[in-house]
Parts: structure tokens; sequence; C-alpha cells
């Protein structure tokens, strides 16, 4: 019954608090250690750490996710796709259907859980919201970032919508798309207390930056490296088993993959994360934001390397962010044409992903970003630049093998990979494993 959802998501919230503030090693602690300082993409803006109102604010977009919900369509599904959004229905649809051969209609979406609630169970859940809400405001002002604990009584919401609607659809497997959010280990236990298997699947990108604690029943490695990193932080998971899946965006990369064709071997890509407009409009970025720092410098390191060897262009492969509002766009422009100014520089400003256009350079150099795993897959020859960085960002894989760490060696690891032809830069490198004929689909 619905009461007893409710009731069983106040009692593992309970948990995760008392076992978290009191330190208690264990799936519960991790939880709350990930719930208070993992990442979330939901709190953005320099303001929002200061927010005296985030409470509030959240505790009524609660109210609206549990009184102003779409009804819930009627249905029986074994399996679900749970993600963030409508917009990335296709996207995650269409790589299970590729990786499992199974096309799943009926999916969940954080933001738009329809609602399969009565009258008493929308009233408990008020009630509960109420009263965290009104100790989460006598302790925001001493919190360091107060639209975290605002954030905490939607997320709280959204987790029991969601497991209801899987009672009501009778779901035993969730195919989990949000592990990246800082609440995802309150969905595992809130799912293991409901005796539904939660599948988490990442990006291709590296564990430490979202799943240093994990609660799971089944994760998925989505690249090799992931498996050696994993090694690192496995004390603080709780997963029965894991499994290796081709990355996500694998499917749509088919006609894309290198052939005969030659690339333009005086180009060099360069893959944006758009640190200078993340930084503008106070978003936070992984590792403590130093991902801006090793963005910055890997920008550096591109210009005096362009500076010194004039006969080649360098093409700007914006983030999205930076394409997303034409002011934004226009802002984009004119700041790589002011930083690389008196050099070869296009901005490629065609309206397609970076993947559409690998062909047209020889080599993309990036800080962090994970569309170089795309490349690699592609058979194309890729560079990972976050100087600076101390740490591993691969855990020792080969991956590791094309990623320069500071400016003393960026020049000579350039030269080296412009030298080489893509076999024998795949072979060189030990990459084989990374590229599209050495990724096997597991049905």
């Amino acid at each position: 019954m619905e009461w007893k959802i409710v009731f069983r998501s106040v009692y593992v919230f309970l948990q995760v608090f008392l076992l978290g503030v009191l330190k208690v090693n264990g799936p519960y602690y991790w939880a709350w250690l990930k719930w208070m300082k993992g990442h979330t993409f939901r709190t953005t803006g320099a303001q929002s750490r200061k927010d005296i109102l985030a409470v509030p604010r959240y505790w009524w977009r609660a109210c609206r996710v549990i009184f102003g919900a779409a009804p819930l369509a009627e249905g029986k599904q074994s399996e679900v796709i749970y993600c963030q959004t409508p917009s990335q229905q296709s996207q995650f649809s269409d790589y299970l259907f590729a990786v499992k051969g199974i096309r799943h209609k009926n999916m969940m979406f954080r933001d738009a859980t329809p609602s399969g609630m009565g009258l008493s169970s929308k009233f408990l859940m008020l009630c509960f919201i109420t009263s965290l809400a009104f100790f989460l405001m006598l302790a925001s002002p001493f919190s360091n970032h107060r639209s975290r604990l605002g954030l905490m009584i939607l997320q709280w919401t959204e987790n029991v919508k969601c497991m209801m609607v899987c009672q009501k659809w009778g779901v035993g497997r969730i195919f989990f798309f949000g592990g990246y959010e800082n609440d995802a280990c309150y969905t595992g236990l809130l799912a293991k207390s409901q005796g539904i298997h939660l599948m988490t699947i990442p990006s291709a990108n590296p564990i430490r930056n979202f799943y240093q604690q994990v609660v799971t029943d089944t994760f998925v490695f989505t690249a090799d490296f992931q498996k050696v990193e994993h090694e690192k932080y496995k004390g603080q998971w709780s997963s029965q088993q894991t499994e290796s899946w081709p990355f996500i965006e694998f499917s749509k990369l088919q006609p894309y993959i290198k052939g005969t064709q030659l690339t333009n071997r005086k180009a060099i890509g360069f893959l944006s994360r758009g640190a200078w407009l993340r930084k503008k409009r106070g978003v936070n970025a992984q590792n403590n934001n130093k991902d801006f720092e090793y963005e910055e410098r890997c920008m550096q390191a591109l210009h005096r390397f362009l500076s010194s060897h004039l006969g080649y262009t360098l093409i700007i492969l914006p983030h999205p962010m930076e394409c997303h509002r034409p002011e934004f766009k226009a802002q984009a422009i004119q700041y790589y044409q002011d930083y690389f100014n008196g050099l070869a520089v296009v901005f490629y400003d065609k309206g397609l992903k970076s993947y559409q256009c690998f062909d047209e350079m020889d080599v993309t150099v990036t800080a962090v970003s994970s569309a170089n795993i795309e490349r690699l897959y592609c058979g194309y020859k890729a560079m990972f630049a976050p100087l600076g960085a101390e740490m591993e960002f691969f855990s020792g894989s080969t991956l590791d093998n094309i990623v320069c760490r500071s400016e003393d060696q960026f020049d000579a690891m350039l030269m080296d990979i412009l030298s080489k032809e893509e076999d024998e830069f795949f072979s060189s490198y030990d990459l084989k494993p990374y590229r599209f004929d050495a990724i096997k689909i597991q049905h």
C-alpha cells in the first residue's frame, strides 16, 4: 500500500540521517556522505550557498510535485528506465535497445514523474516535508550550502514518487541513469527496501567525479578504465555485482567510425567544457573547482604551441552550454577570438555534435571532456591535458598514457601524437581496448 512506501521512505531517511551524523561506516553513512558532499547539477550559482529562502522555496516545489503532477498512466512493466528529463528519453531508450535488444516504452523522469498517489499518501508526504523543512530552516544558518539542504526536501519527494510508480506498474528492475546526482545512494537504499533491483549506469567519465560512494544492486562499467578505478573506491560501495557495457553514446557513433578517409593533418581540435562560462555563471566544477584551472592551463599551452607552430589551425569544438543560448554563443565566439588573437583559430559553428566532425581534425585536445572517449571509440587520435592535476584521472589504466599533466610535457606529447598514423597511435599508446573493434555488446 502507498502509505507503507511513505513510512518506509521516512524510516530509511532517518537511518541515513542518524547513522550519517554519527559516522557509522556502512551504506547509510555513504548515502549521507554523498548527499552532503557529493556533486549535484541542480544547485548552481554563487548565491545558492547563501540563499536564505532555499528551504521554503524547495518545500514549495516539493508541494507542487506532490499535488500538481500529471496522473499516472495505467500499465504493467517489469523493467523501467529512470533518468532526469523527458529530453533524455530517446537517448537512453535507444541505448538499452542497442545493448539488450529490448525497447522500453514506459519511462520515469525525475523532473516529470507522474502521480499515482491517493489523497492520504499526499497528506502524509506533506506532513513529513513540512516537518523536515522546519528542521532544516533551523539548521540552514549553520550550513555552508543552504540550497543543498533545501534540495533534500525535493529529492526525498521525487524518490518516494518513483517508488510509488514502481509499485503501481509492478516494476522489479530500474535502469538508473541518474547516479551522478548526490541523492543516488538514497535511491539505492529505497529501491533495496522495496525489493527492486537497481542497475546504475554511468557515463564514460572517471568514477571519482560522481561515484565515490555507491549503493546499488548492479553497477555497469561503461569504460575500461572504470574497472581499474573501482578498486580505489570500492570501500564505500554496496554493490552485489558489476557488468561491462559499451558507453552510452556508442550506438549513435556508428556512422562516424573512421574508415579510409584522411583527417586534416594540420588541424587540432579543442574540446571545450566552457570553463570560462561556468565561472561567469557561478557553476561549480569537479575536483574542488580545479577543473577550471585545468582547462585554463590547457588553453594556455595550446596558445603557446600554436604560436611556435604557425602551420596548424585550432578548431574550437564548443561545449553545448556555450551554444545553449544565442547570447552565450556570441560571447563564446568573442571570447575565443580574443584569447587566440592573431592565431589560426576556427569556432566550429555549424550546429553539429563534435563527433559529426571528427574527421576534420587530426587530434583533439581537452582537459577532461568525455567526448575524447567518443573520439577514441571512432578510431581517431586524442589527448587529455588536465594541466596541474595531481591525481590519476583514469587510475593507472592505459588511458593515462595520453594524459599530460604538466606544461613541460605538453608540446612533446602533442607532437608525438600528431606524428603518428591512427593505427600506430592506438598500438604505441596501448589504447586498442577503447576502439570500436574491441568493444563488445553483451545482450
